[in-house]
């Protein structure tokens, strides 16, 4: 039986955050999503009931002809039109959502697409694994589109190579107060950095390095390499 997954390392099409680093987070804030970016015609259809996407087009397909013999060719019918004699002769309730450019699949979404005049699936769109986390300075939710992902078992055990010094607690490890640095050896010739942040707004990032670039990574931060390395190996 393979590794138990516990985080999950992942870059994204926008770039990295740093050079060769990943961002770090758990598998279960990896979500699949239909990719909605300029779909401005697609909305989230509520109060649907029990109807299926197939019950739902046969009733607009009949709302439609409704129309268009009511109109008698003399006006255009429009997606909304649709909606609105669907409730009406129906006795249906149905109402329209403007979807995010990042719709998270859900089994029981249905999305309506006001040019084609037709009820589809959301899991029938083209769609992409994505990172959403909430950004407290815009207060909204952002989405990344995951581009490459690195899994990493449970079993890691963490070396800190901060250094405290005296009551401040300031850490020489990343650059300043609130900053920490951790290794863990990964298998042979393996070794995974993580460097988190006490401050608001910030993420943590990972890279896997070999020896030599830990080594390197060590001596750039002023540490002694043959002391951390007797920790991360024991």
């Amino acid at each position: 039986m393979g590794k138990r997954v516990k985080k999950i390392l992942y870059r994204t099409t926008d770039g990295d955050p740093q050079e060769s680093w990943y961002y770090i987070v758990d598998p279960d804030d990896l979500l699949e999503a239909a990719y909605l970016v300029d779909a401005y015609s697609i909305y989230k259809v509520c109060n649907s009931g029990d109807k299926t996407c197939l019950d739902l087009n046969k009733l607009a397909e009949e709302a439609y002809n409704d129309l268009f013999e009511e109109y008698d060719g003399e006006y255009a019918i429009y997606g909304d039109d649709v909606i609105e004699r669907i409730n009406e002769k129906f006795n249906m309730k149905l109402e329209l959502e403007y979807c995010p450019d990042f719709l998270i699949i859900d089994e029981e979404d249905i999305l309506w697409d006001e040019e084609e005049m037709e009820f589809s699936e959301s899991k029938s769109f083209y769609t992409v694994v994505v990172y959403r986390f909430w950004d407290y300075r815009m207060h909204t939710w952002v989405y990344e589109i995951v581009d490459e992902t690195i899994e990493i078992s449970d079993c890691i055990e963490y070396v800190c190579l901060d250094k405290i010094e005296n009551a401040n607690r300031t850490s020489f490890c990343t650059g300043g107060i609130g900053n920490h640095s951790y290794v863990a050896y990964l298998s042979k010739n393996q070794y995974l950095i993580k460097e988190t942040s006490d401050w608001e707004y910030t993420r943590t990032i990972a890279k896997i390095v070999n020896k030599k670039e830990l080594i390197n990574y060590l001596k750039d931060k002023n540490r002694d390499v043959n002391y951390y390395f007797k920790l991360i190996h024991s």
